[in-house]
């Protein structure tokens, strides 16, 4: 595959995060199936040099996977590299840099914060910081839907008191209705 190529398959597959779901039940494996079977023709009606089968893509997405791992390895290795020698130079490369950020935490691995405690960021603090953003999306539903309500009561609230007058005015007809007649 050309460098072009390559782009073209990370920019779908960074618009389709549901391949990087960790679910394997029934449901998500059809959607992911039929998440590479779309990707697949878009890729193929991109590129007009060869048609790839979606197992093709899968294949070199894997890949990309494996190589963006080792190269942030790699950085993070001769970032840290001590005796005076020179790092490698390690020329960068945007699409591998790219599936690196789409990757996220599992290309970063541990970090270092300031203080010197060393702090991996887990499955459980995903978990967390998901279970915080689900929250507090409910919660903002909640309470748009208790403005909703709010108002609704008291667009009622008008309809009966325009009823009332209504009714009113239909058992104490005008006087001026009167007159006319």
């Amino acid at each position: 595959m050309t460098k072009e190529e390559v782009m073209q398959l990370v920019n779908l597959i960074e618009a389709n995060p549901v391949l990087f779901g960790k679910a394997t039940n029934a449901s998500n494996n059809q959607l992911k199936e039929a998440t590479w079977f779309k990707i697949t023709n878009i890729f193929n009606s991109m590129v007009g040099s060869s048609h790839r089968r979606s197992e093709q893509l899968r294949l070199k997405c894997e890949n990309l996977k494996k190589t963006a791992r080792k190269r942030s390895t790699k950085i993070r290795m001769n970032n840290i590299k001590t005796g005076g020698e020179k790092p490698e130079h390690i020329p960068p490369d945007e699409a591998l840099e790219k599936v690196e950020a789409i990757l996220g935490a599992t290309c970063d691995g541990y970090t270092v914060p300031f203080g010197g405690k060393l702090k991996r960021q887990t499955v459980a603090d995903d978990l967390n910081a998901s279970v915080i953003a689900k929250n507090r999306a409910i919660a903002e539903y909640y309470e748009n839907k208790r403005k909703q309500e709010e108002v609704i009561a008291a667009l009622k609230k008008k309809k009966s008191e325009l009823e009332i007058l209504q009714l009113e005015k239909n058992m104490c007809p005008d006087e001026s209705e009167d007159n006319n007649k």
